[in-house]
C-alpha cells in the first residue's frame, strides 16, 4: 500500500511538471511578449494622443459648419480653413441652397460672421499660383487658408523655399493683391 501511494505521488509530480513545462516560457518568448506588450501600449497611446489633439479642430469645424448652415444655408462643407493672425477665424466653403459656392468666415472670439461668394474673389489655386509667380524663391506651396485680416477677406498662402524656409504671404481675396502687415 505504501508503494502505491508513492507511485501516485510520483505520478502527480510528473503531471504537475509537464503542465508547468507546457506553460513556462523561455527567455526568448518572454522578450517577445514584452516587446509585443510595449508595442500595443505604444500604438494605443499614439492613437489617444492623436484623437485628443485633433478633437478641438474637429469641434471648431463642426461649429463653423453649423454657423454656415444657419447664416448662409450651406448644405455641404467642401473645405475648412483655420486662420490665425491677430485673431483666429474658422472658414467653411460650400454650396448654399441656391447652388452658389460661398465662404462663411466665423471669428473665434466674436459673433461677426462674414459670408462671401467665392465667385467674387480669387480661388485657392489662383492664390497659390500668384505666390509662386511673384516670389521666385518659393519652390512649393504647403497650404492656403482663407480668413480675415484688418477687416479684409484674405488668403494666407504658406510657401517653402528650396532651402526649406517657410514663408507666409497674405493676398487680398478680391483681386489677389499683396496685403502688407502693419
Amino acid at each position: 500500500m505504501f508503494a502505491y501511494r508513492e507511485f501516485v505521488w510520483l505520478d502527480f509530480l510528473q503531471e504537475e511538471r509537464k503542465v508547468r513545462e507546457r506553460f513556462e516560457m523561455n527567455k526568448r518568448e518572454q522578450i517577445l511578449l514584452g516587446i509585443l506588450i510595449l508595442l500595443i501600449v505604444g500604438v494605443l497611446s499614439a492613437v489617444l494622443i492623436l484623437v485628443s489633439a485633433t478633437s478641438p479642430m474637429k469641434k471648431a469645424e463642426n461649429q463653423a459648419a453649423n454657423v454656415a448652415k444657419s447664416y448662409a444655408n450651406v448644405e455641404n462643407v467642401d473645405h475648412f480653413y483655420a486662420f490665425t493672425r491677430k485673431e483666429t477665424y474658422f472658414t467653411v466653403v460650400g454650396k448654399n441652397d441656391k447652388n452658389e459656392e460661398v465662404a462663411v468666415i466665423v471669428p473665434k472670439e466674436s459673433d461677426k460672421v462674414t459670408v462671401v461668394p467665392m465667385k467674387d474673389g480669387v480661388a485657392q489655386g489662383q492664390a497659390e499660383a500668384t505666390v509662386l509667380d511673384r516670389h521666385k524663391d518659393v519652390s512649393k506651396i504647403r497650404k492656403a487658408n482663407l480668413g480675415m485680416f484688418d477687416g479684409k477677406v484674405v488668403w494666407e498662402v504658406v510657401g517653402e523655399t528650396a532651402k526649406g524656409k517657410i514663408t507666409y504671404y497674405l493676398l487680398d481675396f478680391k483681386d489677389g493683391a499683396d496685403v502688407n502687415e502693419k
